[in-house]
């Protein structure tokens, strides 16, 4: 039983797009790598918002939130908005529930007119958000 040749370039065209469908798909999400140095110079805007009072410590929860979905995006995690990003980067950050717990006051501070954080308080949510800038290698 002979095969015949056109049967086996077909079948070879065939295995070849599926091999390159795989590599597509494995490659699609992954991000070139972040700039590193914008994410360092907004950090330290971050920061130095930090040390000023109760409604700059806000803008700085805030803006580390914002800083941190746009690494997020930028890294493919999938998601439309920030919450789905953080459900899909569990596996990628050291301390999920940190950065939730930061996240949660980021949203009360936009929502409540009347929310007042402490300078400790602000630190410590602070410290969330640079621990998954870290962990996405953003800074």
């Amino acid at each position: 039983m002979m095969i015949d040749l056109n049967l086996l370039i077909f079948l070879g065209v065939i295995l070849l797009l599926g091999l390159a469908f795989v590599v597509f798909i494995t490659f699609r999400g992954r991000s070139k790598g972040l700039n590193r140095a914008h994410y360092q110079a907004e950090w330290e805007k971050v920061m130095r918002l930090s040390e000023g009072d109760d409604v700059s410590r806000q803008m700085a929860i805030i803006t580390a939130d914002k800083l941190l979905d746009k690494a997020m995006k930028e890294s493919g995690l999938a998601g439309e908005t920030m919450g789905e990003r953080l459900k899909s980067a569990q596996g990628r950050l050291s301390d999920n529930n940190q950065v939730w717990q930061a996240h949660k006051l980021r949203n009360r501070l936009v929502h409540e007119s009347d929310a007042k954080i402490s300078a400790v308080f602000a630190k410590q949510n602070l410290s969330g958000f640079k621990k998954a800038l870290k962990d996405l290698g953003a800074i």
